[in-house]
């Protein structure tokens, strides 16, 4: 059940979207994703390895350990019927057969196993659409594709290339950064509850099963155990990092866009007042009122400017949040080279 759990795993994030962009804050973590991505997909594909061969060891030796038990049993019962376990024959010549199952025990095994909807159902919360078109709709259209008069009073700001500027950093697929957040820290409780089950089971086992092919099992589950524990830690803190950083990515944008629709109207008033007032000049009183318009409005246009490029600045110091990353991929590529898929030739 648990290979099966990484197998989905690995589909889930296979079939995940992450693409480069050429924007400063998105391609730092969208590079740092697809690293990850990478690695994962091969940590969860030799994890399916791992554990399906297990399973296939502890099956052949529990049918190795059913065949001796059924042997012996069969002996003691031709032997004497009232010994084995309650088992009772009719009298005269005891039979060369193990009594049925249900007949020799009243054990109530345990019962292990994930949650259906497999990876979805940790890593799945929702989709963030809205989000990959955030660069986008933080440009007024009007700013993009400035009319004449609009593009004047932007020169005048030294404005001219706020879009791009904006667009630059905040450009990028956001929405898909935000899920591939919720992936990673979907992966970290699925790790974490396929640990907890795991853990059970091979305690149960270590009680069930004794001598030197239990001990070896013993030994090998519990690197498997504390491998687990580690990538549960580590997806744990990796989450949490993308998701503080799209989250101060995305609350950076909210800010800024406050100010940049503030400044885009300003900007309007401006050009509006300039161009009525270049419009009357020969009037004298008409050129007096329009340019002292734009002169408020220019003001308070320098102001929200200030404002977009204080939060452009401040951008910056989400960056180091990334540093925590570094070394998360080459710690997943340690887990195959050092936990190899099982293969137990003796196992009695």
């Amino acid at each position: 059940m648990y290979a099966d759990q990484a197998a989905s795993a690995k589909s889930w994030l296979t079939n995940l979207t992450i693409t480069d962009a050429p924007y400063d804050a998105y391609t730092r973590v969208a590079n740092a994703a697809i690293e990850i991505r990478s690695s994962l997909i091969d940590w969860f594909d030799h994890l399916e390895q791992v554990l399906d061969g297990a399973a296939t060891e502890l099956i052949a030796v529990a049918d190795d350990g059913e065949n001796i038990d059924m042997e012996q049993a069969a002996l003691i019962d031709a032997t004497d019927p009232d010994v084995y376990n309650g088992n009772t024959q009719s009298p005269g010549g005891g039979q060369g057969e193990i009594a049925p199952s249900y007949d020799r025990t009243d054990d109530s095994l345990p019962v292990w196993g994930p949650p259906t909807g497999g990876a979805a159902f940790f890593c799945d919360l929702g989709s963030y659409d809205e989000l990959n078109q955030m660069g986008t709709n933080l440009i007024p259209g009007d700013l993009l594709s400035p009319s004449e008069w609009v593009d004047t009073v932007l020169g005048w700001l030294g404005a001219q290339t706020l879009p791009e500027r904006v667009l630059e950093t905040f450009g990028g697929r956001w929405g898909d950064m935000a899920q591939f957040a919720d992936t990673i820290t979907g992966l970290a409780a699925l790790i974490d509850d396929m640990r907890g089950h795991l853990a059970s089971a091979v305690a149960y086992a270590g009680v069930q099963w004794q001598g030197y092919a239990s001990n070896s099992a013993q030994a090998y589950f519990a690197d498997l155990l504390n491998a687990l524990s580690d990538a549960q830690v580590a997806l744990s803190d990796a989450g949490t990092v993308f998701s503080d950083y799209c989250t101060g990515v995305i609350q950076a944008a909210e800010e800024i866009a406050g100010a940049i629709y503030g400044f885009y109207d300003a900007v309007l008033i401006a050009a509006g007042a300039a161009a009525f007032g270049t419009g009357t000049v020969w009037t004298g009183g008409g050129g007096i009122i329009g340019y002292g318009t734009a002169g408020v409005s220019l003001l308070w246009a320098l102001k929200k400017l200030a404002d977009v490029n204080d939060v452009l600045q401040n951008i910056s110091s989400l960056f180091s949040i990334l540093d925590a990353l570094d070394n998360l991929t080459g710690d997943l590529s340690n887990f195959a080279a050092t936990l190899p898929v099982p293969s137990m030739e003796q196992t009695s």
